[in-house]
């Protein structure tokens, strides 16, 4: 993509707790600082169809409130972006799935299975993800830096910025 068609994308935040979805071939939905948090495009190419979701934990746990936004959490978030895109026309063998994100960013404590919520984040991506039938097609993960990442509608292509750079997943 040249640089006059990207300066002509118009960028859709998707912030914590998010998910947002687009068939406008003008925009890229974009999940920015994403630390110990995953992001989750979803890509349906014969409907030119995409959302993205910001997972900010694994799972609820028993205390959820019942007004508690249910889409921050992984194991709520990703059955529902793939429920409403089926239900927009996608079909399940069609769908190409990214994920990006969890970060350890304390390193002090990296040791520590409780507060490495990154790594768990993606667990319970991936799980849901597999026990939806779908696979992963591409992801940049773990490590310790943060990332912004954007899902093209034109295209369906997923970009990760971090560090200074620009990869294409």
């Amino acid at each position: 993509m040249t640089a006059s068609v990207q300066a002509r994308v118009a960028q859709v935040p998707v912030g914590l707790g998010e998910v947002k979805y687009s068939s406008d071939p003008r925009e890229a939905l974009v999940a920015f600082g994403l630390g110990s948090c995953v992001g989750v495009a979803i890509w349906a190419p014969t409907k030119t169809l995409g959302a993205l979701a910001h997972v900010i934990l694994p799972t609820a746990g028993p205390n959820m409130r019942r007004d508690e936004n249910r889409l921050k959490y992984a194991e709520f978030a990703v059955p529902a972006m793939i429920e409403e895109l089926l239900r927009r026309g996608a079909t399940p063998a069609e769908l190409v799935v990214r994920i990006a994100g969890g970060a350890q960013m304390l390193r002090d404590v990296a040791a520590s299975e409780v507060f490495n919520i990154g790594a768990r984040n993606i667990q319970q991506v991936r799980h849901e993800i597999a026990r939806a039938g779908l696979k992963i097609a591409g992801e940049h993960v773990l490590g310790y830096q943060g990332r912004t990442m954007s899902l093209f509608l034109r295209d369906g292509r997923v970009t990760i910025h971090s560090a200074g750079k620009t990869i294409e997943i």
